[in-house]
């Protein structure tokens, strides 16, 4: 990972502005570091000087490893958790491979799906008319016009829809639960991360112990719907807007019990 971004993740995950970081550096750099140098470093204009990244794993409380190693991922939320503790390597697994994990999914409606359940009844509709027509016909021996075009239709229905009459349960399904999304969160019992719009720059990252409450959203159904989030020090609730079954999400935090020994130390947007 560039080290533009990890930047950006880091300075997010301990709850700073780019002028309040900026502020930070001026502290332990007598040059002082503004908002906007702060802004073309996150953006990858230049890269800090080497100083700088020192200064930067002194106020991001990081090691200075984990700003130059551009093998560390900090999408990957366990690793984010690693390096904002400084867990090391040895450390890491015994520490971070929680025993629990719960993915955070995203709803949307599945329009697809919903166009296969239209086309598999019409087909099915369409077939079994023709059939009724067909069998008409062969009752009363008119083998007219009518009589064929039952039996083309019939036969022609049935088998385009077939396919779509076979995968008609999981359309339905997929109707009713909405499309199948990659997480963009997950809740352990030791933190929370949200990546949201599959970008570090969004990324937050919340100690359990920071989040006071969970609640659902006035428009929650047990599909989907909103979960707002209440974190200590915050006077906004952090809003998941849409997410699928949010009751699930609201009961498993409310069993979950936390396991950081020092809250205080990381600081939430």
């Amino acid at each position: 990972m560039k080290l533009s971004d990890k930047i950006r993740i880091l300075r997010k995950a301990r709850g700073l502005s780019q002028e309040q970081l900026g502020y930070s550096l001026s502290r332990v750099n007598k040059d002082g570091i503004s908002r906007q140098t702060v802004s073309d470093w996150e953006n990858g204009k230049f890269e800090p000087k080497l100083e700088n990244i020192r200064d930067l794993a002194v106020v991001l409380n990081v090691s200075f490893d984990a700003l130059l190693d551009e093998s560390i991922d900090l999408e990957d939320d366990k690793v984010l958790y690693a390096v904002l503790n400084k867990v090391s390597n040895k450390e890491k697994r015994a520490t971070i491979d929680n025993s629990f994990s719960y993915s955070i999914c995203a709803y949307e409606f599945d329009k697809r799906a919903l166009a296969r359940v239209i086309l598999a009844f019409v087909f099915d509709a369409i077939s079994i008319v023709g059939i009724v027509l067909f069998v008409l016909g062969l009752i009363g021996q008119d083998f007219g016009f009518v009589t064929w075009l039952g039996m083309v239709l019939g036969i022609s229905c049935f088998g385009a829809g077939l396919g779509l009459t076979i995968g008609l349960p999981r359309s339905i399904k997929s109707v009713i639960h909405g499309k199948s999304y990659t997480s963009f969160g997950t809740l352990t019992n030791e933190y929370l991360h949200i990546s949201t719009y599959k970008s570090v720059s969004n990324s937050i990252y919340i100690p359990l112990e920071k989040i006071e409450k969970m609640e659902l959203g006035e428009k929650a159904t047990k599909i989907h719907g909103p979960v707002e989030i209440t974190i200590k020090d915050r006077n906004k609730p952090l809003t998941l807007i849409d997410i699928k079954e949010p009751f699930k999400l609201v009961e498993i935090f409310n069993s979950l019990d936390s396991y950081i020994e020092n809250p205080d130390e990381i600081k939430i947007l």
